[in-house]
């Protein structure tokens, strides 16, 4: 039918997406692997002086870059609500796991944190909005740094897990099915906020974020 045709389309265009931003994600991997082994840590830095303006557009640019990397994590979930079959499940929760390391890295990289530090000592150039982003970028930076790679992982791969072991107890009744996952992403939570907020009690660290 034609709609049966169109929608064998979208799953072809939302696949195609989705492999093109996998790919992505491999290749931005290897180049941030490379780097390391080699030295060459992306440091922000310049011989001269940058202008309060350049140095807020460096951040800028890196901060769009993550933000890019996280709208292909948001196309894979939604394809994994919308579209994706069940079998396919365990091979969309290393996906999201891979890029959630590649994701970690990026938001916790030397790089970002000198262009942070290089926006924030030209702060007082800057309008209102900029320096809010500053102070945002600041924030994330300082928490993503507390929280390892493999709980970021973790919590990718979970939640893929999770969301699949929950639809299908739904569907049978059965909540006995999903309380062994749900026992690992209560324990991921506690280990996140063990790991970035020790200060806090797990719960109100968790309620904090929502704020």
């Amino acid at each position: 039918s034609k709609r049966g045709g169109v929608m064998r389309l979208h799953c072809v265009a939302t696949a195609t997406t989705a492999w093109a931003g996998t790919r992505a994600v491999l290749r931005s991997a290897a180049t941030l692997r490379n780097n390391v082994r080699s030295g060459r840590h992306f440091v922000a830095t310049r011989s001269v002086a940058m202008t309060q303006s350049e140095a807020y557009k460096l951040l800028a640019e890196e901060l769009k870059e993550i933000d890019a990397l996280n709208g292909i994590d948001s196309i894979l979930g939604w394809d994994e609500l919308v579209i994706m079959k069940e079998k396919s499940s365990g091979s969309r929760a290393a996906q999201k796991a891979a890029l959630a390391s590649v994701i970690h890295q990026r938001q916790t990289s030397e790089k970002l944190g000198k262009l942070i530090q290089g926006a924030e000592q030209g702060e007082a150039g800057l309008g209102d909005f900029e320096r809010a982003s500053v102070r945002d970028a600041r924030l994330r930076f300082d928490k993503k740094t507390k929280m390892p790679e493999e709980l970021a992982k973790l919590e990718a791969r979970l939640g893929s897990e999770g969301y699949q072991a929950w639809a299908k107890a739904r569907e049978n009744d059965d909540y006995d099915s999903f309380k062994p996952v749900l026992a690992k992403i209560v324990q991921l939570r506690k280990d996140e906020a063990k790991a970035v907020a020790p200060e806090k009690l797990p719960y109100d660290y968790q309620i904090d974020k929502f704020e």
